[in-house]
């Protein structure tokens, strides 16, 4: 962990002040009790709770900026980590940055925790997504419903920084779901939908890009932050 500054759009580690607690957390340093769901992502090794699904040219990367995770893609697919979660109340709060080289084509980078049959049509998801459509990008918060048929949410155009914190926290049926650039101001929505979860995926998407673009994950962490 540490602090960073951002090199095209990705981080690297700079001489600067340390981050202050904030809402009385310490987002540099990682919890002193993890929940086992917790990634910080600083081993170099994607851990074993994880399962992969890769594209071919897909690739991810956990040498290049040391703590950090960096799905890959060229030209068209998903790429994504994801892992088993239990159908309980519980919340994820992660820090990400979607520092693509290719802003002419289509990238989204998603964050979402979904039921058994996510993405097909007839179910449901609750998350954010950074979306990149031909160079206009967007931050969103947003839940599926039906997949693409019924989608919900907050697709205002975001600008400021390349790195992003959000939050996902479910309460029996109620869907809290956040974005914030500096872990202070926060723009939230809240759905209410009944589903069973079965995991958390980390999603990258690419389309037609002839260039290789990536986005990066600092890390995620469990009923570590609630609202």
């Amino acid at each position: 962990m540490g602090n960073r500054g951002f090199f095209n759009g990705f981080p690297h580690l700079v001489d600067q002040p340390k981050t202050a607690h904030i809402n009385g957390l310490d987002l540099d340093t990682p919890p002193e009790n993890p929940h086992p769901f917790d990634d910080e992502f600083n081993t170099g090794v994607l851990s074993p709770k994880w399962t992969t699904s890769l594209q071919t040219g897909g690739l991810i990367d956990m040498t290049t900026f040391p703590s950090w995770l960096l799905l890959k893609d060229l030209a068209n697919g998903d790429n994504y980590i994801q892992q088993a979660i239990p159908n309980a109340n519980i919340s994820v709060t992660g820090n990400f940055s979607p520092g693509f080289f290719s802003s002419a084509y289509e990238n989204q980078l998603s964050v979402m925790f979904a039921d058994a049959s996510w993405p097909t049509a007839g179910n449901f998801a609750a998350g954010v997504q950074w979306w990149n459509n031909t160079g206009n990008p967007r931050m969103r918060l947003l839940t599926y419903d039906n997949f693409g048929s019924g989608a919900t949410g907050d697709n205002s155009m975001y600008t400021g920084s390349t790195q992003r914190f959000f939050h996902v926290q479910r309460t029996t049926n109620t869907w809290v779901v956040g974005l914030s650039e500096d872990f202070i101001t926060w723009r939230f929505i809240t759905v209410s939908h009944t589903f069973t979860v079965t995991k958390l995926r980390i999603n990258f998407y690419v389309q037609n890009s002839p260039t290789k673009c990536r986005a990066g994950m600092d890390w995620v962490r469990f009923n570590w932050f609630s609202v």
